[in-house]
């Protein structure tokens, strides 16, 4: 009975694993070297002498490969997240039915692992209804109080 758990949660595992390497493997292979050139940049940029050092997390930073870097991809990350925890925990539940024993245990802890996830979720739904707008600051253009304006006279 032993080495049949073992099995399954070998492929439990494997389900969970191997997809995301894959994907991030072939999404990092082809531009490499653009990535690579785009770090160098931007540790050059941060070491350059005069800078403030201030730059915004997203925008000057280097991102590790397979970061998602739109607003839809961090979506479908987290819903692919969600949506594998959420299966994990089916499939433990009827591992735990079928097999009970420790398995109860491994479910209870893929559980704990949905519900604090989904508690993440909400907090960051929260944070991003509550936070204003963000609003830059534009200087007035600049106005011209020095031109003078000539009348022509046809005489």
């Amino acid at each position: 009975m032993g080495l049949p758990v073992l099995i399954l949660l070998a492929i439990a595992w494997a389900a969970f694993l191997l997809p995301p390497i894959v994907r991030n493997r072939a999404a990092v292979r082809p531009g490499r070297s653009v990535n690579t050139f785009r770090h160098d940049l931007a540790v050059l940029g941060r070491a350059t002498p005069g800078t403030t050092g201030r730059r915004s997390s997203l925008a000057g930073a280097a991102r590790l490969p397979g970061t998602p870097t739109s607003r839809a991809q961090v979506r479908r990350r987290r819903r692919d997240v969600l949506a594998v925890l959420a299966g994990l925990a089916v499939f433990t539940l009827l591992l735990a039915l079928a097999f009970g024993g420790p398995l109860i245990l491994a479910h209870l802890l893929v559980d704990a692992a949905l519900a604090g996830y989904v508690y993440l979720l909400v907090q960051l739904r929260k944070d991003a209804a509550g936070r204003p707008v963000p609003v830059r600051y534009v200087p007035p253009a600049p106005t011209v109080s020095h031109l003078v304006t000539v009348r022509r006279s046809v005489g």
